[in-house]
């Protein structure tokens, strides 16, 4: 029987973030793991997933990085109206707002509330 869950693209640096996020979205979603910048654009293009769910920074310890931001300007060249949400722990109203402009469909801040992000999910990606 072919697997009919539509494709999440999930990037975080922090691996167990990315496993709680597969967990969460088990029987709702097929996720797709992904750890950094280079990884994501390499499982995009080979996947081609319904969505994507990206961490603004792909590198904790460097709090000058915002490969997020460079994966969300390299996924709209790639698909302009693709289905992307974001967050991050770190996070300021310039910075969500930035995002949006860019492109992303949402804006979520670390720790979020579950019932939400699950509602934001549906409505924007299916």
């Amino acid at each position: 029987m072919k697997n009919m869950f539509k494709k999440l693209l999930v990037v975080d640096d922090i691996e167990e973030y990315v496993k709680v996020l597969e967990i969460l979205l088990w029987d709702k979603y097929g996720v797709i793991p992904a750890h950094n910048l280079k990884e994501a654009q390499e499982k995009f293009l080979k996947y081609n997933p319904d969505g994507a769910i990206i961490d603004i920074r792909l590198n904790d310890k460097d709090e000058t990085n915002m490969e997020g931001e460079i994966l969300l300007e390299w996924i709209m060249k790639q698909k302009r109206d693709f289905p992307v949400i974001m967050m991050s722990a770190y996070t300021t109203p310039d910075i969500a707002i930035r995002m949006l402009r860019k492109g992303a469909r949402h804006y979520f801040s670390k720790p979020f509330q579950i019932e939400e992000f699950l509602n934001i999910l549906k409505r924007e990606i299916g």
